[in-house]
């Protein structure tokens, strides 16, 4: 008898990204600001995630995220405009860059300061003078935080399978008003469009790590239309097991809006 081994498909190449950027590499986290931005690679557009990955990216030194900041903040591309900010970002990604790429940065970077006052000017040149890049970290926390955001965006995208892959078998997911659901149920009512998300935001998050268990805890918004949007308190259970971190219990709290 011949046995056959059929190979696993391979994960879409966001989640592999997301991976990557989780990790602190800061190629894969301008790459993801990119796709972000763009609303690529099934990702939603979204410039507070795009300014997120970015901000990562140039903390790190990455000259074209740090470009593409002075890009966000100059023209206030869906977060406001902040002229310092985009100016510092500006000056740091055109003393890192060469060439071609240098003059165009430089010329944002002038254009920008004919609008500012001279005392915005001096105060975004010190900024970047006492600017110092951070180090890349790899933690388990960050692969926590890997597996929730490729749960958040399999919610809004319908991805069912990524879903499959990031639910646990056993998952208790309780809903604000007090209803429970399985791992199917979650998988179904977001497939067959039963539930609709169209974006969710996640902040005041909070990882702690207890060898393969973890605790999420933080806010959760919620938007299931422009106008009906829910804002709640969510403690989110994970476990590590040989399929990496999945999500075996979810409790949420709804707040006052």
């Amino acid at each position: 008898m011949v046995s056959v081994c059929l190979a696993q498909p391979p994960r879409p190449l966001r989640e592999r990204l997301l991976e990557r950027a989780l990790k602190g590499e800061a190629e894969a986290q301008f790459d993801l600001g990119k796709n972000y931005e763009a609303g690529r690679l099934g990702l939603p557009k979204d410039f507070v995630q795009a300014e997120k990955w970015y901000r990562l990216a140039a903390e790190q030194g990455e000259p074209f995220a740090q470009a593409s900041l002075g890009i966000l903040y100059g023209f206030g591309k869906g977060i406001p405009k902040d002229v310092v900010q985009a100016y510092m970002w500006y000056e740091l990604g055109a003393s890192l860059t060469a060439s071609g790429d240098r003059q165009t940065i430089v010329e944002m970077r002038d254009n920008l300061a004919m609008e500012m006052t001279p005392q915005q000017l001096a105060e975004a040149k010190q900024r970047a003078r006492n600017w110092k890049p951070r180090g890349a970290v790899s933690t388990d926390e960050q692969e926590v935080l890997a597996a929730m955001e490729v749960y958040r965006n399999a919610m809004i995208s319908r991805d069912g399978a990524a879903l499959d892959r990031v639910l646990g078998s056993d998952l208790a997911y309780v809903h604000s008003g007090g209803e429970i659901e399985t791992k199917q149920d979650v998988i179904n009512a977001i497939v067959k469009v039963t539930t609709v998300i169209e974006k969710i935001e996640f902040s005041n998050t909070k990882v702690l790590v207890y060898g393969n268990t973890a605790l999420v805890r933080g806010r959760v918004d919620l938007w299931h239309s422009a106008t009906n949007i829910v804002h709640m308190n969510v403690l989110h259970v994970w476990i590590r097991g040989a399929s990496g971190w999945q999500m075996q219990s979810r409790q949420a709290t709804k707040l006052a809006k």
